[in-house]
């Protein structure tokens, strides 16, 4: 059934009172781009496999390890055991996606868009991006000063960094003067404008340093919560989230808006978290009006041992659901709309079986095959340090443990890797699908400690797809971070996404674009709710193209 477009603001802005006439909006900035179909349709679209061309497009490498062993002066667990950052992004603005991978102490290794698939490399001091051979675990791209071109952030063991970008992907260094170096252990930084000013804020989570021996743990590093001022420069607020000081050992902060008011929640995903002195739960912090306040109640304060955080609307229901990765069972929580959520990982027993589970790290929804419904990717990868562990149930520390593709119908969950090509036995960390060859398709990206780097191109259908991204001349939130993009239309379910910069996976950020599968859609009506709130509805799209929207 398709919706009309009352019944999509509706869903976007809340309640609209039927006493009222409510306007159709009139389309502006909307920019179509040429339609795109696939030259080679696979036999069954409901499994279009993914193919190995890691080679030919030029990105590969096998990282290098610290020489020496856990315990060793100046040495702990977690250099051994967390890099694997991955940035993808148009960072040089000709249109074409680059990728950037971090590498233990080396510098941030740059593979540059060509085309084609093809990818060249660009040494980092080239481009003038440097840090100081600290060991390096992951990185976002966001436009932080309303410019219009993507800045990076990068995390590593004992401080952040931030790098404005010329536009044409040369690097200047502002971690100093924008106030933005912070300390400790930093994996992940994501971005939002959780206050609705206009401008983008930083979420930094930080873990512990690890351990240098038996009983020589570190205390944890604590998270930093930096807010934007008008000068450009940030504060850290986070005491105003963790009153009591307590730092969990942080993976990763996902901002999406859970209850549908319009402004970014957070979730903050903690490993360690089963108790203790050095574990804290996982932490959700509702959002009120621009004020993030602790929600135990949400029933998202999970205690675990968690890595990674997909975010998506799994069941199109018009809200945001999570999977959380873990070592050991994962976590499945279905939300029910209003910043609640059900723990429904017991109903999947592939999530909740610790003996089906290993040590699981990047994760995210994607719609791997168009049909309008999400798809869900888990990396796993072998810990070196924790060789001959065993965590809940008994999970032991495997040294091959295939990724996972994990379709749902209802509520029963099947692996489709081994069908498609995805189920990778490397020492995964990372992983993102992102359509790098602009056939509506998304490949799957992935970063093993063991391997390096790998790509795997997606096989392509007939079904519908768009691919929209956002341009706001109105504020210095520029790609429209937290927008919200719902379609419906004849053959496809409601398909929701949100545009977000370093918000989910592990230690990685995408670009600020979204894909939206579309199944047999010719048509569909597209809403956009801006960051600020402003609602506007682009009726009878013609779907199969890229798609840009300027205000």
């Amino acid at each position: 059934m398709r919706l009309s477009a009352l019944t999509i603001i509706t869903l976007l802005a809340g309640c609209v009172p039927l006493d009222e006439p409510t306007p159709e909006p009139v389309p502006q900035g909307l920019t179509l781009g040429p339609q795109r179909t696939c030259a080679d349709p696979v036999a069954d679209p409901d499994l279009p496999g993914f193919v190995d061309v890691t080679e030919r497009a030029g990105v590969g490498f096998v990282p290098s390890p610290p020489e020496g062993q856990p315990g060793d002066v100046g040495l702990t667990s977690v250099q051994f055991e967390m890099t694997g950052g991955l940035i993808v992004a148009d960072l040089d603005g000709d249109g074409l996606l680059d990728l950037v991978f971090t590498d233990y102490s080396e510098a941030p290794r740059f593979h540059f868009g060509r085309g084609d698939l093809e990818f060249e490399a660009v040494a980092a001091q080239d481009l003038g991006v440097d840090l100081l051979g600290l060991h390096s675990n992951g990185g976002s791209a966001a436009d932080v000063d309303g410019d219009g071109d993507l800045d990076l952030w990068f995390g590593t063991y004992g401080r952040g960094f931030l790098f404005e970008n010329d536009g044409q992907g040369n690097f200047s260094d502002v971690t100093g003067e924008l106030g933005v170096q912070g300390q400790g252990n930093q994996l992940n930084g994501s971005w939002a404008d959780p206050d609705r000013d206009g401008d983008l804020d930083l979420y930094v989570a930080a873990h512990s340093p690890g351990s240098a021996g038996p009983g020589q743990d570190f205390p944890n590093d604590p998270d930093a919560f930096w807010i934007q001022g008008d000068s450009g420069r940030f504060t850290d607020v986070a005491s105003t989230l963790y009153p009591s000081g307590l730092a969990g050992q942080g993976f990763v902060g996902g901002w999406f808006d859970a209850d549908d008011d319009g402004w970014q929640d957070l979730y903050v995903v903690n490993d360690g978290g089963m108790g203790g002195m050095m574990g804290q739960p996982n932490r959700f912090f509702a959002n009120d009006e621009g004020t993030l306040q602790a929600s135990p109640g949400s029933g998202a304060d999970v205690g675990m041992l968690a890595m990674g955080l997909a975010i998506g609307d799994m069941d199109n229901d018009g809200d945001f659901d999570l999977h959380v990765s873990d070592a050991g069972p994962t976590l499945l929580l279905r939300s029910r709309g209003d910043g609640t959520f059900t723990d429904v990982s017991l109903q999947v027993e592939a999530f909740s079986d610790g003996s089906a589970g290993d040590i699981s790290w990047g994760t995210l929804f994607f719609d791997h095959d168009n049909d309008g419904e999400l798809e869900l990717y888990s990396a796993f990868g072998y810990m070196q340090t924790k060789a001959g562990d065993h965590g809940p149930n008994m999970t032991s520390n495997r040294l091959e443990m295939a990724d996972q593709l994990w379709r749902r119908d209802g509520d029963a969950w099947t692996d489709i890797a081994p069908a498609v090509g995805a189920d990778d036995p490397a020492w995964n960390r990372t992983a993102l699908a992102v359509d790098l060859d602009e056939d509506g398709f998304a490949e799957l990206i992935t970063f093993s400690l063991d391997q390096g780097p790998r790509i795997l191109r997606s096989g392509c259908s007939d079904r519908a797809w768009l691919s929209v991204s956002l341009r706001d001349s109105t504020s210095a939130n520029r790609f429209g971070v937290g927008a919200r993009i719902i379609a419906t239309g004849q053959g496809t379910p409601l398909v929701m996404r949100e545009i977000g910069a370093g918000n989910v996976g592990t230690m990685s950020g995408g670009p600020p674009t979204v894909r939206l599968g579309l199944n047999e859609a010719e048509t569909v009506d597209l809403a956009v709710r801006w960051p600020d709130g402003e609602t506007v509805v682009y009726p009878d799209v013609s779907t199969r193209r890229q798609l840009s929207i300027v205000r």
